[in-house]
C-alpha cells in the first residue's frame, strides 16, 4: 500500500483524496527548467521551412494526436474563422504524431481548410518552433499540468486553452492567457480571433505567462516540495 501519493494538479489530488486519506496525498505542480540558455547546436526553425509565409497569423498546437487532445475542435474552430469570419491569414501548425493523424487530415479536407493547416509530425525542435507561433492553442478534453503548456508559456507564447483539469491552475483567464470551454469550436474561434485582433494583448499574455511559470512552475520548486513530502513521510510513525 502506498504511504504517500502526489497529484500534479489540485484536480488530480482531489480525485486521489476521494480514495485515500488526506494525509497521504499532496498536490505538487509539475515544473520545468527556467532560465536555461538555448542550445547552440539546436537547429533554428523558420516559417519558410514549415511551409508558412511570413505575414501569416500562426496558431501552434503541440501534443500527441489522440482523442483527449481535442485537436478536432481546433480544426473546427479554424473552419469557422476561415469560412464564416474571413480570416484568410490564419495558419495552424500541429506538432506531434499519433493514431488520429490520418483522420484529422481527412477532417481538414472535409472542412476545406487543408491549405491552412500544417501537420508537422514529431519534431525535436519544439523550443525553436514555439518562437514561430503567434498563439499556442491547447484544446484538450482533459489534462493534468501539461508540460507543453508550461513550455509555451516559458517561451512567451500567448495561450488559448480549454478550462479543464489542471489547466485553470496554470492559466488565470484574462491574466496569463485565455480559457474556453472544452469541445466548443465557436468559443475557441472567438478566443483565437480576439488574440489575432490585439497584438498588445498577445504581448501582455506572453509576458504574464513567462512570469507565472518562473514563479510557480519551476522544476527546482517542484523538486524541493517533492523532497519535503518524502522526508515528511519518512518521519511519520510506522
Amino acid at each position: 500500500v502506498a504511504s504517500g501519493l502526489i497529484g500534479v494538479s489540485n484536480d488530480i489530488a482531489s480525485f486521489l483524496r476521494r480514495r485515500f486519506p488526506d494525509t497521504q496525498v499532496a498536490c505538487i505542480h509539475n515544473g520545468i527548467m527556467n532560465n536555461v540558455p538555448a542550445r547552440s547546436d539546436m537547429p533554428v526553425a523558420t516559417r519558410d521551412q514549415i511551409g508558412i509565409a511570413e505575414p501569416a497569423f500562426v496558431v501552434g498546437c503541440v501534443g500527441r494526436l489522440s482523442p483527449v487532445k481535442g485537436i478536432e475542435y481546433l480544426l473546427r474552430a479554424v473552419s469557422l474563422l476561415v469560412h464564416e469570419r474571413g480570416m484568410q491569414s490564419i495558419r495552424v501548425a500541429i506538432v506531434g504524431g499519433g493514431p488520429l493523424q490520418r483522420s484529422l487530415e481527412t477532417l481538414a479536407q472535409q472542412l476545406t481548410i487543408s491549405e491552412y493547416v500544417r501537420f508537422l509530425g514529431e519534431r525535436h525542435d519544439v523550443p525553436s518552433l514555439l518562437r514561430l507561433f503567434d498563439v499556442f492553442a491547447m484544446p484538450s478534453l482533459h489534462e493534468g499540468i501539461p508540460m507543453a503548456l508550461l513550455e509555451a508559456m516559458r517561451a512567451g507564447c500567448p495561450v488559448v486553452a480549454s478550462a479543464v483539469g489542471g489547466i485553470p491552475e496554470v492559466i488565470r483567464d484574462g491574466t496569463d492567457g485565455m480559457l474556453v470551454p472544452a469541445e466548443d469550436p465557436s468559443a475557441l474561434a472567438h478566443a483565437i480571433g480576439a488574440m489575432q485582433a490585439s497584438a498588445s494583448n498577445r504581448a501582455r499574455f506572453g509576458e504574464a505567462g513567462q512570469a507565472r511559470v518562473a514563479a510557480e512552475f519551476d522544476a527546482g520548486r517542484m523538486a524541493s516540495r517533492t523532497k519535503e513530502f518524502y522526508l515528511d513521510l519518512l518521519d511519520r510513525p510506522r
